[in-house]
Parts: structure tokens; C-alpha cells; sequence
């Protein structure tokens, strides 16, 4: 009969311990560290919000340059 108190009995149950309870509980744990930080930071939102400002400027220069481009088109026509 073997007992739990033997020793190759023991290492078993460590090695399942560690298998089915530990790894599980690891990885679980940064599955939940990552879920968290998978959004946007302050910092991130902040340049993202320049970026976004900046393309709006860079739109509006390009739409006047189009206008004067086509003002001076006609008056040369």
C-alpha cells in the first residue's frame, strides 16, 4: 500500500500541484495584467490627440493650397 507520506508519492503530487494549480494560476493572472493594460495610456491619448490635431491643420493647408492653385488657374485661362 502506498502512502502519501512516501516520497515518490509526494514528488507526484507536487508535480501535479504544480501542473494543474500553479501554471494555471500564472498564467490566468497575466491573461488578467494584460486585459488591463491593453487600452490606451494618458500619454498615448494625449499624442493621439495632437496627431489627430495636426492631420486637421495639414488637411486645411492642403484644401487652401488646392483653391489658390485653382484661383490661379482660372485667372491664367
Amino acid at each position: 500500500m502506498i502512502l502519501a507520506s512516501d516520497p515518490p508519492t509526494m514528488s507526484i503530487v507536487a508535480v501535479c500541484a504544480i501542473i494543474f494549480v500553479a501554471a494555471p494560476a500564472v498564467i490566468l493572472h497575466y491573461v488578467t495584467q494584460w486585459k488591463k493594460t491593453r487600452g490606451l495610456s494618458s500619454d498615448d491619448e494625449k499624442m493621439l490627440t495632437e496627431l489627430y490635431a495636426s492631420a486637421q491643420r495639414l488637411e486645411q493647408r492642403i484644401e487652401n493650397l488646392e483653391r489658390v492653385l485653382e484661383a490661379n488657374e482660372r485667372s491664367k485661362s
